[in-house]
């Protein structure tokens, strides 16, 4: 059974897709929801988008981004990834707590 929450957020995703370019915040709900999704091809799926978000997106979404690629790559056992992924994760933080402590 698919969530209410999944056929919303894939419902705004397919509708934006008709009329043109997806906004970043639409495509990562719909990544958001793929990733959590029991199904491994959702999850695939989801994992793309969220690289493509990841290359292309806004810098303020990376952690995010980052955080949900770790998730989803642990998700379908693909574990190089997923460390990968957190490893940037942990560096992004690093780097975001460095610069909060020199601004302060």
């Amino acid at each position: 059974m698919i969530s209410l929450e999944f056929q919303k957020y894939e419902k705004v995703y397919n509708e934006q897709l008709k009329k043109g370019p997806v906004t970043q915040k639409a495509q990562f709900e719909y990544a958001w929801c793929l990733v959590r999704s029991k199904f491994s091809a959702d999850i695939r799926k989801g994992i793309i988008f969220l690289e493509e978000l990841y290359q292309n997106g806004n810098a303020e979404g990376r952690r995010d981004y980052l955080y949900y690629l770790a998730i989803g790559n642990a998700r379908i056992k693909v574990g190089v990834l997923m460390f990968e992924h957190m490893n940037s994760l942990l560096r992004f933080l690093n780097i975001v707590c460095s610069v909060a402590n020199t601004q302060t």
